[in-house]
């Protein structure tokens, strides 16, 4: 595959790039120690974990676009159909008095 632009041979694939610069951190220690200052005394311990991801600048670039969460899309059409209800609900005498306040308000009757 050669680049369009300069016509390099030196090219890879965005998938390549990406996954060749990602790495997946996963680790976990184990910690020991005494308290010689302590009136108490005594041993204590501890146990960490690690994880993440570690990226290069080049895997970054090349990385896929985020996914969008559909939080807000369901969130939106929640309140939509919210509104709606309330506006169109079986009700008519609230749509109407809401239309001649609207109407009362904007033609200063």
């Amino acid at each position: 595959m050669n680049c369009i632009s300069c016509n390099s041979e030196n090219t890879q694939r965005l998938e390549v790039i990406y996954e060749g610069g990602t790495q997946h951190i996963n680790t976990k220690s184990n910690t020991t120690g005494t308290s010689l200052l302590n009136p108490i005394g005594g041993f204590f311990g501890a146990k960490t974990t690690t994880k993440g991801t570690s990226m290069s600048s080049a895997a970054q670039k090349a990385a896929p676009p985020a996914k969008k969460s559909p939080k807000w899309s369901i969130s939106m059409i929640i309140i939509g159909f919210f509104l709606l209800s309330r506006l169109y609900g079986s009700n008519c005498n609230r749509l109407t008095f809401n239309s001649r306040w609207w109407i009362s308000r904007v033609y200063k009757l």
